[in-house]
């Protein structure tokens, strides 16, 4: 899966996401051309002068944003310290904490799933903001509202913009500074996708007043309400869409823009799925995610989701193991399961990975790229508890989610937990002659299998990142030869639909170590076939298996 410690440096999503390809650079612009965080000063709605820094403090009385506000002196070093106090400030609701959180995301670089309290880590939305008393305020209803905004923007900010600039009075987005900029694209997205009432945007036009000044409350007011004439009209302006006669470039700009991802994805999977499958890649990841579940008992754990007023129903896949949940994901969380440890919040996609694997009570198991943990449980499972596991990962920290989670789930005494680049402990220790029965590779890459998760990783992700991330790829995996056993078993697996990264680098990787054979997964018995290719390999397809994309192989080592 998508490792933190290996992404390359992270630009401002809002200029990838727009796709300036006039720069030359495919997926936007370049951080390298722009200046540091200030440079859109010369915006229409910016003060230019020093009580632009003047922050405004907590209102008297609540909702008034004129004569009852108290103005202090503090002074701050820039102007992202200014927003967050501002927004703090403001009197805690829904739409004031997902600003704070796209402002987060935007120029801090946080990760969507972090900032809005997401479960595919299980955040609590208090700890990542870390703004508790805001947070404190918000009822279920309202952090349920701040997620659907934070994720709805992040996903369709591409089209969103491209909406705003094509209004009857065209927006000019790119002059404005972030606060405005997002609070825009909230509007325009509960506007045009949930159907909000139009006199709800009076908050936005106070939360712009508030956070920047007058003038920008006035230009929110102005903006939504053109989306408002368009939209009673029936002229909300759509991207045209592709067309025979285009080039695949031309169609791979249109799709984007319609479908709000980067040119250069969808470019690729033209290239490698055709335009149907393109288009339902596309479709997945804008809906949202769907959740399946680890349990430890999978009919006791169904039961106990229906006390808890939720509904799952048994895998497709993994039907003895896995559930789908089709509702109540969130009372499930809150109902304690997890922290029992009878379940876990992982995608199915994930499980036929470690069933790939095949471990069996008993085995010696090196996972490779261990954290956060996922797979590593998994195999324990399915080892009944017996046998060993040691759990490598290159940043320490990360280790501490791993051995909480084995502790709940009663694997603590078989899984160890080691910070080291697997690179370097698998050279060391072939050196020594320690060997494993099975090592997992679960390699970092590109996450394209992920985005429906991920939406701010279409963002985050260039085209120039494949390069280095394959050549890691393939170190990994070699190095992790190293300490198979004669007839043991090596499986190479990520969440990428990228053949570079998948059949590509097993490939090479075979052209270089004849001394191990690819075997099809569907001897293991327990793999559905539609979830093998033509080469035995796990090849799971957002478009086709409605899970997360991910990729596996099995390679065995001669005797």
């Amino acid at each position: 899966g998508p490792h933190t410690e290996t992404m390359l440096t992270i630009h401002r999503i809002h200029h990838l996401a727009i796709g300036q390809e006039r720069t030359g650079n495919l997926g936007g612009c370049h951080a390298a051309t722009r200046t540091a965080r200030g440079w859109l000063r010369g915006g229409t709605c910016r003060k230019a002068d020093r009580h632009s820094f003047v922050v405004r403090g907590v209102p008297r009385k609540p909702n008034r944003f004129e004569s009852d506000v108290v103005f202090d002196d503090t002074t701050y070093d820039t102007d992202l310290e200014m927003y967050f106090a501002r927004i703090k400030a403001f009197p805690a609701s829904a739409r004031s904490v997902a600003l704070l959180q796209l402002l987060r995301v935007d120029e801090e670089g946080a990760f969507a799933n972090h900032v809005s309290g997401d479960v595919l880590d299980q955040v609590p939305l208090e700890a990542s903001v870390g703004f508790k008393r805001s947070i404190d305020a918000l009822d279920a209803r309202e952090r349920r509202q701040v997620t659907e905004i934070v994720s709805g923007v992040i996903r369709w900010q591409r089209r969103l913009h491209w909406t705003l600039s094509n209004l009857p009075k065209p927006t000019n987005v790119d002059s404005m500074d972030s606060p405005l900029r997002i609070l825009l694209y909230m509007g325009a997205y509960e506007l045009l996708e949930l159907n909000l009432a139009s006199h709800a945007i009076n908050e936005y036009v106070n939360l712009a007043k508030f956070v920047m000044h007058e003038g920008c409350g006035k230009v929110a007011n102005g903006v939504l309400r053109s989306i408002i004439r368009a939209k009673d009209a029936g002229e909300v302006p759509a991207p045209p869409k592709p067309h025979g006669t285009m080039s695949r470039r031309e169609a791979a700009e249109l799709l984007a823009i319609g479908y709000s991802h980067p040119t250069w994805l969808v470019m690729r999977w033209l290239r490698q799925y055709g335009p149907k499958d393109t288009v339902a890649l596309l479709n997945h990841n804008n809906r949202r995610p769907r959740f399946s579940m680890r349990l430890r008992d999978v009919r006791a754990g169904i039961e106990e989701i229906e006390e808890l007023g939720a509904t799952a129903v048994p895998s497709a896949y993994l039907g003895g193991e896995f559930v789908v949940v089709e509702s109540g994901l969130q009372r499930i969380i809150e109902g304690g399961m997890l922290k029992r440890g009878d379940a876990q919040v992982q995608d199915e996609a994930a499980g036929l990975v470690v069933a790939m694997l095949g471990p069996k009570v008993g085995d010696t198991v090196l996972d490779c790229c261990a954290a956060p943990g996922g797979k590593t449980l998994f195999a324990a499972s399915r080892m009944n508890g017996t046998g060993s596991i040691l759990a490598l990962d290159s940043v320490e920290s990360r280790l501490g989610a791993v051995r909480n989670a084995a502790e709940r789930q009663g694997y603590g005494s078989m899984i160890s937990c080691v910070a080291s680049d697997a690179r370097q402990f698998c050279n060391n220790a072939s050196l020594t002659g320690d060997v494993f029965d099975k090592v997992l590779v679960d390699a970092p890459c590109s996450g394209t299998g992920v985005l429906a998760k991920r939406a701010d990783m279409r963002w985050r992700r260039r085209e120039s990142d494949l390069a280095t991330l394959i050549s890691l790829q393939a170190d990994l995996l070699s190095s992790a030869s190293n300490v198979v056993r004669p007839g043991g078993v090596l499986v190479y697996s990520t969440c990428s639909v990228e053949r570079e990264e998948n059949m590509g680098i097993v490939e090479e990787f075979l052209s270089r170590h004849d001394d191990f054979e690819l075997v099809s997964g569907a001897a293991l018995g327990d793999i559905p076939p539609q979830c093998l290719d033509d080469m035995g390999c796990l090849q799971m397809l957002p478009f086709k298996h409605g899970t997360d994309g991910a990729f596996a192989a099995r390679l065995q080592r001669k005797i």
